[in-house]
């Protein structure tokens, strides 16, 4: 990790984080689509492995959390996803079709986890040399984080989005240097992985409509509340939760392989190769 943090240091520094705009639109959207397939092909796989649909042995014949966590699953993942739209609602008042459509998995998940504690719902169980030698896998994880890191801040600042503030690119990836070391010393993983996160936050951010043409309707985003307060009370309450594992251990796994899933639809929602 230590050398992970020197790399992303001197990338910024140098600037070489600009050359991440000689990759073409393409290169962002099928880069987008490889992460939206890998969530929606993960999620289904947590969701159905369990079940044993290929085994008649009697130690399976016992699949009833299995179905549980699948429901749960879905449930999430069509309760999000229906969410997602909620603006376009014509039942309540805009400011709560708004709040519903940008915190969707927060009030998915308090509402799903309440379900799967009712009598009868049974879950899965939740359960010198050396130094340089270390230089190949840290430059290989350097190497995910540039394009990973830069290009889901490309697809977050898109033209799309008509933001008026100017990016900090070489100055965000220096500040993700700084975040690794310490994750490194405390045996954390490193915090990245920003797609499809980051465009979804992007898009909370948004006050949005729909427009036709051609017969075709498209979301189309008006305004962008640009601050940071937001994204700063999302890493702050990463904190909080490190006080409160008791309270994610009663979240089923189920509900979290479904926002998986919805986050992986949600990616290829909008993407220009899907």
């Amino acid at each position: 990790c230590i050398w992970t943090a020197v790399l992303h240091w001197l990338t910024a520094i140098f600037g070489l984080v600009s050359f991440v705009w000689h990759i073409s639109p393409f290169t962002t959207q099928i880069f987008e689509f490889f992460i939206a397939c890998t969530f929606i092909y993960e999620s289904i796989r947590d969701l159905v492995k369990p079940l044993h649909l290929a085994q008649s042995d009697e130690q399976y014949d016992n699949r009833g959390p299995a179905y549980a966590s699948l429901v749960i699953g879905m449930l999430s993942f069509m309760m999000c996803w229906r969410l997602h739209f909620a603006e376009t609602w014509s039942l309540f008042p805009r400011q709560v079709r708004t709040i519903l459509s940008s915190y969707n998995m927060a009030i998915v998940t308090v509402i799903v986890t309440a379900l799967s504690y009712l009598p009868g719902v049974k879950q899965l169980d939740s359960g010198g040399l050396g130094i340089f030698g270390a230089l190949f896998p840290a430059f290989m994880l350097y190497l995910l984080f540039f394009i990973d890191h830069n290009i889901s801040s490309i697809l977050t600042q898109a033209p799309k989005y008509n933001l008026e503030k100017p990016a900090a690119y070489h100055w965000d990836f220096f500040c993700l240097g700084l975040t690794i070391v310490p994750c490194g010393i405390l045996g954390l993983p490193p915090g990245s992985g920003l797609i499809p996160q980051a465009p979804l936050h992007t898009r909370a951010l948004a006050t949005r409509k729909i427009v036709e043409k051609h017969g075709i309707k498209h979301e189309v985003t008006v305004h962008v509340e640009e601050q940071r307060w937001s994204a700063f009370l999302q890493a702050a309450l990463m904190f909080v939760i490190l006080n409160m594992f008791v309270v994610l251990s009663w979240i089923p796994k189920g509900l979290l392989y479904g926002i998986f899933l919805y986050l992986g639809v949600g990616a290829m929602n909008g993407n220009e190769i899907f």
